[in-house]
């Protein structure tokens, strides 16, 4: 299956965007808020990319969307003017993606703790639904 292949699903049919959470605890609303705190605007630009994302899944372009090599983990770009933010996501194998981790990005590539980070939670979603 290529990645171009979700988009042969019926149209009009919307993703559902979750966000990772862990008994008591909802640690991507935190970084999203903690991003809200630092840069109102590029905090607002990240829940316009998700809501775009629950519109179109994985038909927007590729400089907003790309997979993350090596992982099952997707990247969502949303930039403010020169700032830029990145959450990483992945899909569930229904019209559900569950989002890992919010993080404003100062880099090229993906920072480890915040791939790490990101890949545990996966893991653990998909251990208690197993």
């Amino acid at each position: 299956m290529t990645d171009q292949s979700y988009s042969e699903d019926q149209p009009g049919t919307v993703w559902r965007v979750e966000f990772y959470r862990a008994k008591g605890e909802n640690p991507v609303v935190e970084e999203l808020l903690d991003l809200r705190g630092r840069d109102l605007r590029l905090a607002e630009e990240v829940v316009q990319d998700l809501k775009d994302l629950e519109a179109f899944g994985f038909d927007l372009p590729d400089k907003r969307l790309r997979k993350v090599m090596g992982t099952d983990l997707w990247e969502l770009r949303s930039r403010w003017q020169h700032r830029i933010a990145r959450t990483l996501f992945f899909h569930t194998g229904t019209r559900l993606l569950i989002v890992t981790t919010i993080f404003q990005k100062r880099t090229n590539a993906i920072p480890r703790p915040a791939l790490t980070r990101a890949r545990e939670r996966a893991a653990r979603w998909k251990a208690e639904r197993a």
